[in-house]
């Protein structure tokens, strides 16, 4: 059913119209059908016209066919135009299946898109379809008012102009009439419509500043995400900490924490480069430095918080800060997942303590912490045998363990290893069995680290190798050394 149709100025220019509302309740093919039915009569007419415009020569009837057909063409390919509401753009809705895409794509374009391009996230294929259409309406909006005014002031100057000039009163109240009749209507329109479009521009600060917002909260949860003790953590909860982080800057060569002195905040560096400095006889001795996605200060998130090292920004710092009642705050959930924060926190500060990771930084060791399993043992329990193949490497995290290495028919311990002692390293290095069989003595446990996360984490990303391989030298030899087993 067609309700109603017509003639209308659809921007500025005279258009006939039809209200084929109803189409939608069509299958998808008819609907296109109907929408293409207006540009395929014209092309008809076009053709006809062109073929009588051929047949007839250049009579006057010839002539004026010759010109229809050539204002047909031109008017059916701008009615095949996609970025104006003319039948091109409906064929496009219909075949797209996408309801008011004019409008999605208008709204992408004042918020939305800048928001993900300033935040540099990849579009996804509908958003950049949603940009460019968007943004080719927009622009093929303003060029058609433009040339709709230009078209209109070439008709009207001719009669108006005339008016104007005619010497009365008279001529001058028809001009006047004639353009306000034309003109206020449209103008009212068209003007709300450029008004609209002004105050998208108007607002695009408004948008950059909210894009930039954006920005910042989506680095603080990419720094956050990057944090391995907070991995067990849900969204929710890494979207209230990143709300809850204050930023902070500082000058380079100012002091950002001093080694002794207590603490309660928490810092992520989110731009620029600091040191890390240790006092060693009354002098500060540089032992590492830190730059974007490198956090310090994590004793204060735990009680009796005492910075064990200075901080000093090297270049122009960017810190996100927590406060450590405000972070513990906005950890809200189930008890578990603070349990567990605290728990991986407690565990790097394990590992921390440990020599062979002294000079290890708090990014190197959260990385660290995350690929170590903790393994329980009892009192006679074998951790390894010797004999068997390698495939972990051992750190005993409490308790204590016998290494007993059997020779012909009797077995001898030649060590018992302690917190902070290690094992398993020579077959892994060496590639070769089990030199030793390690057994538990008093109940406790130690860390796992598997044989490709052992090469790739302590081997590489550690620079450890040269200082396990000497003492895995140190050992062989004799079966047993200062460090533990093997």
């Amino acid at each position: 059913m067609v309700p109603k149709g017509g003639v209308m100025l659809y921007y500025l220019m005279p258009a006939f119209y039809v209200d084929v509302t109803d189409a939608w309740l069509e299958p998808w093919r008819h609907r296109i059908m109907i929408f293409w039915a207006g540009p395929f009569s014209g092309f008809i007419l076009a053709g006809a016209s062109a073929l009588g415009a051929a047949a007839l020569g250049t009579g006057l009837l010839g002539t004026v066919l010759f010109k229809l057909a050539v204002a047909a063409y031109l008017m059916n390919l701008l009615n095949m135009m996609p970025l104006l509401l003319w039948d091109g753009y409906w064929i496009l809705e219909q075949w797209l299946e996408i309801p008011d895409l004019r409008q999605k794509a208008l709204a992408f374009i004042k918020g939305p898109m800048w928001s993900q391009l300033w935040s540099r996230k990849r579009l996804t294929g509908r958003e950049t379809f949603f940009a460019v259409f968007g943004l080719l309406s927009a622009g093929y909006s303003f060029g058609s008012i433009f040339l709709a005014y230009l078209y209109w002031r070439h008709r009207l100057g001719p009669i108006v102009s005339p008016l104007w000039l005619t010497p009365g009163l008279l001529g001058k109240v028809i001009a006047v009439g004639l353009v306000g009749a034309i003109g206020v209507p449209l103008g009212i329109r068209y003007g709300r419509r450029l008004w609209g479009y002004r105050t998208a521009v108007m607002n695009a600060p408004a948008a950059a500043r909210k894009a930039l917002f954006t920005i910042r909260m989506s680095d603080r949860l990419r720094l956050l995400e990057g944090l391995a003790f907070l991995r067990s953590l849900p969204q929710k909860s890494l979207e209230r900490l990143a709300g809850s982080a204050k930023v902070r800057e500082i000058p380079a060569g100012a002091t950002v924490v001093r080694q002794g002195e207590r603490g309660d905040e928490f810092f992520i560096i989110a731009s620029g480069q600091a040191a890390v400095l240790v006092r060693d006889q009354s002098e500060d001795r540089i032992v590492g430095e830190m730059t974007v996605g490198d956090f310090f200060g994590e004793r204060a998130l735990l009680k009796g918080g005492v910075r064990e090292g200075t901080v000093k920004a090297q270049t122009p710092l960017k810190l996100l800060v927590f406060q450590a009642k405000a972070f513990w705050n906005e950890l809200v959930g189930p008890v578990a997942w603070e349990s567990r924060v605290r728990g991986a926190l407690e565990e790097r500060e394990r590992l921390r303590a440990l020599p062979m990771f002294a000079d290890t930084g708090s990014r190197q060791l959260d990385l660290l912490a995350v690929k170590l399993q903790v393994q329980s043992f009892a009192p006679g329990d074998v951790i390894v045998k010797q004999g068997d193949q390698g495939d972990a490497f051992y750190i005993v995290r409490e308790g204590s363990l016998d290494v007993l290495v059997r020779k012909e028919r009797s077995r001898r311990r030649v060590r018992t290893l302690a917190a902070g002692d290690f094992f398993g390293e020579i077959a892994l290095l060496r590639d070769v069995p089990r030199t030793a069989t390690v057994q538990g003595v008093e109940a406790g446990s130690v860390w796992r680290l598997e044989r490709q996360d052992f090469r790739d984490l302590l081997g590489r990303y550690l620079d450890l190798e040269g200082q396990l391989a000497d003492v895995a030298a140190s050992r062989q030899p004799h079966g047993h050394s200062m460090g533990g087993a093997h």
